[in-house]
């Protein structure tokens, strides 16, 4: 603040800086000019993502193939997301986004990015705008900022649509800690309350928010000088006393805590979070040791990024024992220079305490870490980043034009390399060929590519991918289940057989590989066998037509006398019809078949003739056969005996 007409001296900074009075009347231009250089700067990195497809890794499940999201904003949709979990989470602001983004723009994925794109532009410029309330340092604030804008291991959190959660949460971060400013500077109830508001927020926006009570102690530490140990004073904020600073954060605590149970159980009921007997505490202890040298080391070098760094189990000891002491020698040298340093102890436990939720101690997904963990986390390295070059140029003022040319030179380059990172998002190709060229034995990624790879009819290159899935993870039951499907639908029923069956055997829950496994033995000859599997899924899914169809197609046509039963079979046809309302032509056909099955003719063939009008007008040649052949045999007063599954291609 101005002390007398010819210097402008700031105490709200680690150390003192004198400006010249003329540089205060063209501040307006350099705000402007910083504002121009961050939107800039993003809109080099992001513009391209207009451009991007929405990809197979949970776009689907947040978006694409949400029924909930899908049908735009809803009251009804507003009250389920807040009420029930959604894709093992609950964060009901960013599916009520996700909702207003179909309600406004459909399911084009360029306008989806986009929006998460302007999301973070909302979110850089409001931490420019706090940084500079709570330093009072224009530069400072713009140096921070620009590297949270631009640094590649932000790609993740904004290109892909599925990430919303991060931008919105650090858009209401953002707010947050506006209000505290605010509320640090004023003691006003309105500010608190607007604390809470904003705080709330973000918590059902991204829950992973629940350390912002701490790392508020740590600003109070610096630079806003709260705390009555804080080496540096700053007017703007008075001191007080730490019984305080303590009690004022308690509702915010309180917050915190409730949404932290609340995305814990949420996760936990979809199985989301990893057992114990898979990542044991001390395996879980190492990884986060590991991990946290690791982000280090990508925030330094942000080079072979990827969307999924698979957990590798258990780290070698003499890795966890560096990274242990790398990580102690740290920590030690941050608390050494708090007084003289206070920026360095704030941003290093900045960095600490805001990763804790999505270190690994609760393992949530299969993971080791993820680029999408550090947007926040990042904040207090580029403190750390920012504050030293500062230092530099204050202590060795001859070599200023050095210093600022490394510092332009860094962040052009990781400029560059954060757009080369955002091209990897374009579609799910590419950004699964980009981790496989990383890492050949990434099996989650050689998965996801044969599932799109499937999905788009290219089985053979997808079978390709499911077995070297395989071939590093032989122990996937949904692997074994894909591509046993390729494999019945191209009509290898042996390797089928194989491959579903060892699907049932690592995960007897996995009711569709079980589904699949009976229609393939029925299939191969041993209609036997898959009795009792039809039957097992039928009890999981009573009131899925395609189960019941099924099952009611080998009750009612198989020669073998002793695996049908009329009965049964005519029951299970004609729920199976009024589950479909009697539209579609597969039901009807083995309604049809289940008639003739029970000597009842006239019926057959009344249902069979409207299955093969049906099936005609739909373009399904293959049930139309089927329906005729059904029908010929009701005509001559014959049943229909067949040995094959109903299912014509199995994907069900």
């Amino acid at each position: 603040m101005p002390v007398s007409g010819d210097t402008l001296v700031s105490t709200q900074l680690p150390c003192w800086i004198i400006l010249p009075a003329p540089v205060v009347k063209f501040e307006r231009r350099h705000l402007a000019a910083v504002l121009l250089l961050l939107t800039l700067a993003a809109c080099t990195v992001y513009s391209g993502v207009i451009h991007f497809e929405f990809n197979s890794y949970d776009d689907r499940l947040y978006v694409t193939e949400n029924p909930l999201v899908r049908q735009g904003l809803t009251w009804s949709g507003i009250i389920t997301a807040f009420t029930q979990p959604i894709a093992a989470n609950w964060h009901p602001l960013t599916i009520i986004s996700h909702m207003l983004d179909v309600e406004f723009y459909g399911l084009d994925s360029g306008a989806h990015h986009l929006v998460n794109a302007l999301l973070h532009l909302l979110a850089t410029f409001l931490m420019f705008s706090v940084l500079r309330q709570m330093t009072g340092d224009l530069w400072l604030s713009a140096g921070i900022t620009l590297l949270f804008a631009v640094h590649p291991l932000h790609v993740e959190s904004v290109a892909w649509v599925a990430q919303r959660k991060d931008v919105l949460s650090g858009l209401f971060a953002m707010l947050t800690l506006w209000a505290y400013a605010r509320y640090a500077a004023r003691s006003r109830i309105f500010d608190y309350l607007l604390l809470l508001f904003f705080f709330a927020a973000g918590l059902l926006s991204k829950p992973t928010l629940v350390t912002l009570p701490v790392l508020f102690l740590l600003l109070d530490f610096w630079p806003l000088g709260r705390v009555p140990f804080s080496p540096e004073a700053n007017a703007a904020f008075p001191r007080q006393p730490l019984r305080r600073l303590l009690l004022e954060k308690v509702p915010v605590m309180l917050l915190a805590i409730v949404c932290g149970l609340a995305t814990f159980v949420a996760q936990s009921s979809f199985h989301a979070v990893g057992s114990l007997d898979r990542f044991p505490l001390s395996a879980r202890l190492a990884n986060a040791l590991v991990s946290y040298t690791r982000y280090l080391g990508k925030t330094i070098w942000p080079f072979d990024l990827s969307f999924l760094y698979p957990h590798p189990g258990i780290w070698p000891w003499p890795i966890v024992g560096a990274a242990t002491l790398f990580l102690l020698i740290l920590t030690l040298a941050a608390f050494l220079h708090a007084r003289s340093r206070p920026w360095l102890l704030v941003g290093w436990l900045w960095f600490v305490i805001s990763l804790l939720p999505v270190i690994g101690l609760v393992q949530a997904g299969e993971q080791a870490m993820a680029d999408r963990y550090m947007y926040l986390p990042l904040i207090g390295l580029a403190i750390i980043a920012a504050c030293f070059v500062r230092e530099f140029n204050l202590q060795h003022p001859r070599l200023r034009l050095i210093a600022l040319t490394f510092t332009a030179a860094a962040i052009t380059a990781l400029t560059i390399q954060a757009r080369v990172q955002a091209g990897h998002w374009r579609t799910s190709e590419t950004l699964y060929a980009h981790a496989l060229r990383l890492d050949p034995n990434n099996a989650t990624a050689h998965h996801l590519m044969a599932d799109m790879l499937a999905n788009s009819g290219h089985h053979e290159r997808a079978i390709k991918h499911y077995r070297e899935a395989l071939r590093v993870r032989p122990g996937f039951d949904a692997t074994h289940h894909n591509l046993g499907r390729m494999f019945l639908i191209a009509g290898a029923l042996r390797d089928a057989t194989n491959h579903l069956a060892e699907a049932v055997r690592l995960n007897p829950l996995n009711a569709p590989a079980r589904f699949q496994l009976a229609i393939a033995l029925v299939d191969l000859g041993d209609a036997r066998s898959a009795l009792p599997h039809y039957q097992q899924v039928l009890r999981v899914f009573p009131n899925d037509p395609t189960v019941a169809n099924e099952l009611a197609w080998l009750l009612a046509t198989h020669p073998e006398d002793h695996l049908r039963n009329a009965g049964e079979a005519l029951q299970l046809a004609m729920r199976a019809c009024e589950l479909t309302s009697f539209q579609q032509p597969s039901t009807l056909t083995t309604l049809a078949a289940a008639y003739a099955n029970a000597s009842r003719f006239d019926e057959a063939v009344g249902m069979a003739e409207r299955a093969a009008a049906q099936a005609k007008a739909s373009g399904n040649v293959e049930i139309q056969k089927r329906a005729e052949a059904v029908l010929s045999s009701a005509r001559s007063g014959k049943t229909y005996r067949s040995d094959r599954a109903h299912s014509i291609t199995a994907q069900h």
